[in-house]
């Protein structure tokens, strides 16, 4: 097991933590594709709605992308508090060593997923299941796993967030 994970188990709450370079490039092209539809959709509603000057048929001939172009502004405040949740996790939560059980794609092409199994600051093993990002984790990886003790089915797994954890004294940062 890497020595910045043993530092990471090991560190006081609340840990100090900031989007990972996956993080930040996830939410640069969410950002950038929810602009560009919302781009298009505008652009859509304007040239029809030049042609009949009124609003009322406008949203009753169009009424689908109306209301997307009036949505979707606020989709990214939905996702922020999930990542604000996630964030809370890795900050505060209880941190454990996992071990990756088995290991499985979903559809052909399409991501990996892992089942790992941790034991809680109870000692009852717990189970979960995450997204595997890079596709790197084989049954028998270690794997770390943030989750709130009061809900122990609340967690994260490292493979899966878009945060990373700062080790102090260490030129690198454990993602997790």
């Amino acid at each position: 097991m890497d020595s910045a994970y043993h530092a990471i188990l090991n560190q006081r709450r609340p840990r100090r933590v900031r989007l990972s370079r996956r993080g930040r490039s996830w939410l640069l092209l969410l950002g950038s594709v929810l602009g560009g539809i919302e781009i298009l959709l505008i652009g859509f509603l304007c040239s029809r709605w030049n042609p009949t000057g009124s609003w009322a048929q406008l949203i009753h001939n169009h009424a689908l992308p109306f209301y997307s172009a009036l949505l979707l502004p606020f989709l990214p405040f939905l996702y922020r508090r999930s990542l604000d949740h996630q964030k809370h996790l890795l900050e505060q939560g209880e941190v454990a060593m996992a071990t990756v059980k088995s290991r499985y794609q979903s559809g052909h092409p399409g991501p990996y997923y892992v089942r790992y199994s941790f034991r809680d600051g109870k000692g009852n093993v717990l189970e979960g299941e995450s997204p595997d990002s890079a596709g790197l984790l084989r049954e028998g990886s270690d794997v770390l796993v943030f989750y709130d003790d009061d809900n122990v089915d609340d967690q994260v797994a490292e493979c899966a967030a878009y945060y990373e954890v700062i080790v102090p004294g260490q030129l690198r940062t454990v993602r997790a």
